[in-house]
């Protein structure tokens, strides 16, 4: 949902699909109003494969996804020049942050200048979360930038959401805990969990 809460975008399992599962978007006027009937995102972002995991940018402008086309599991990013068109065709993100293995949960911060995302490919476990940074000269998502380790574990970690503060971390994670499962690689043991960004001082900077 953007920021203002007037568009929404989730995945959808229904008649009208390209694919089996598809991203649709609702919107409304105001905050007072209903929401608008539901409406396929169309070609431009849907394929004949299923399109998972949408992250709506803060102004509504933005669409990154996962998309199993092409028998990739990557992530692609779509446009709009303002929040009453219809997005612009997607693109996949480059190899610098797609993997031969799989992308997915993106998350845009700080005015989309950084992606927050979910991959494979890790050798802490099944999966660790990683950050792209937008390069002007490029004008794409570069680099792959592993999340300090702390927060990773054995099990599955993903979806990745940053608080309005940008200092907490919001995940899920199948890591053992208190309420969590005793199998780490059960999508069923998983769990929110929450970490706080603290100010390192300068005596700290090279710690990991």
């Amino acid at each position: 949902m953007a920021d203002d809460e007037l568009t929404m975008v989730w995945v959808s399992q229904r008649d009208g699909n390209i694919g089996q599962r598809d991203l649709w978007i609702a919107e409304r006027p105001t905050l007072d109003s209903s929401f608008g009937p539901p409406m396929n995102l169309g070609p431009n972002i849907n394929s004949g494969a299923d399109e998972t995991a949408p992250f709506l940018s803060s102004d509504g402008l933005t669409l990154v996804y996962r998309s199993f086309r092409d028998g990739n599991h990557d992530l692609w990013i779509a446009r709009r020049p303002a929040v009453n068109s219809p997005f612009g065709e997607s693109t996949r993100l480059p190899p610098n942050v797609n993997s031969d293995q799989y992308e997915d949960f993106p998350a845009l911060l700080e005015n989309d200048k950084y992606l927050l995302y979910r991959s494979q490919l890790s050798s802490l476990g099944d999966d660790a979360l990683f950050l792209s940074v937008w390069c002007d000269s490029t004008q794409n998502y570069e680099g792959r930038y592993k999340l300090v380790t702390s927060l990773h574990s054995e099990g599955i970690d993903g979806a990745p959401r940053l608080a309005a503060d940008n200092r907490s971390l919001l995940m899920v994670s199948s890591r053992r805990g208190v309420f969590s499962g005793e199998n780490p690689e059960s999508w069923n043991s998983l769990n929110i969990w929450t970490s706080r960004l603290v100010k390192r001082d300068k005596s700290q900077q090279n710690l990991p």
